[in-house]
């Protein structure tokens, strides 16, 4: 009997051991999450791709600040979480995974500077993949305080080797050193198809887009809003659009089997930096202030550069408080693609939406 428990004991150590020695350990380099102190903040920080935007209110001392950072299992980070810096510019932070094998660059941005109220998409940079196109922009002093949002990290798995002018979102030439978005509508392929989303539109919107949550929730994906501190009167632009030939899903609620393009803006109380809108609740959720959206008469083809203005008309029972705004506690997005159906998955392969020269008119 003794022996016979010391051989189990002997296999039994074996077997911990040989588990022990198996054991992978993590090879994931990700931030996941970051924390600074909420009395600074506009809305909550947003952490996308290898940058990390922290919109701080105006009076906020940049030169001590001190994130913490919650990383993928087992992973170390240089600066070391909680260290103090000088934010008066971006700061560069390196995660490295818990094996060693990989590691990714972030930029942490501190951003005190309103977004502008006139975009013309001449700013625009490859992803840190360098697969797809960013827009973004940047504020008077040269510094980037905002990154445009599209779905094209959803579409990477389709787009193969596909260059980044193949995207669904992506920029076209006007003239010399002057472009404009350019959003096309795609077919996803049997891939695509599998799951139910056959074709995926050119999107540009102000926000992030969720690319993990993509699949499961299409449209809470898209999240919408940056802290706006004016009252908006009316969004205009100019465009061009043609259709696309072949027309997949089924037919809008006229009946028709046509594509149109779309564009509007959402203007909301985020409770306090708490909330974004998404795809969902666009159109519905309690904290609407107003909307701005064109009219699907005005959303015709043109071969030439058209304009539109379109009026931001205020919901019902809706006011606007000054103090709120002053703090940063409303969110704005613009929102444009080429398939006004496409969240649904509807619309025509080959839509072409180009947008250029939008401006917010403002009451104040």
């Amino acid at each position: 009997m003794k022996y016979k428990c010391l051989g189990l004991l002997l296999i039994a150590s074996l077997v911990v051991f040989s588990c022990t020695k198996d054991e992978v350990l993590n090879s994931e380099a990700d931030i996941l999450s970051i924390t600074v102190p909420a009395e600074i903040l506009k809305v909550a920080p947003v952490v996308e791709n290898n940058r990390i935007a922290v919109r701080v209110k105006f009076d906020t001392d940049l030169t001590q600040q001190s994130p913490l950072f919650d990383l993928s299992q087992g992973a170390t980070i240089n600066p070391k979480s909680g260290t103090t810096l000088d934010f008066s510019q971006p700061q560069l932070y390196t995660v490295t995974s818990e094996d060693g094998n990989y590691s990714k660059v972030y930029t942490v941005s501190y951003i005190k500077t309103e977004i502008e109220l006139k975009y013309n998409f001449n700013n625009y940079r490859l992803d840190e993949s360098g697969k797809y196109h960013v827009f973004y922009e940047k504020s008077s002093s040269g510094d980037n305080i905002m990154d445009w949002a599209s779905g094209n990290s959803a579409f990477v798995l389709l787009a193969g080797s596909a260059p980044a002018e193949q995207y669904p979102t992506t920029y076209a030439t006007v003239s010399q050193d002057n472009y404009a978005a350019k959003l096309t509508t795609h077919s996803t392929g049997p891939f695509g198809a599998m799951f139910g989303m056959p074709l995926a539109a050119g999107n540009l919107f102000m926000g992030n887009f969720d690319s993990e949550a993509a699949l499961a929730n299409p449209l809470e994906a898209v999240k919408m809003g940056v802290p706006f501190e004016h009252v908006p009167k009316t969004l205009k632009g100019t465009f061009k659009y043609k259709e696309g030939d072949v027309f997949i899903g089924e037919a809008n609620a006229q009946g028709e089997k046509r594509d149109y393009w779309d564009i509007y803006a959402i203007f909301y109380d985020n409770n306090g930096g708490e909330l974004m809108l998404n795809g969902s609740n666009k159109f519905t959720h309690e904290n609407l202030v107003s909307i701005a959206r064109i009219e699907k008469e005005e959303a015709v083809e043109s071969e030439s550069w058209k304009e539109f203005e379109i009026p931001f008309i205020m919901e019902a029972g809706k006011s606007i408080n000054a103090q709120k705004l002053a703090n940063g506690g409303y969110n704005i997005s613009i929102v444009m693609t080429s398939s006004i159906d496409g969240d649904f998955f509807r619309g025509a392969v080959n839509s072409t939406l180009l947008v250029d020269k939008l401006e917010i008119i403002c009451y104040d």
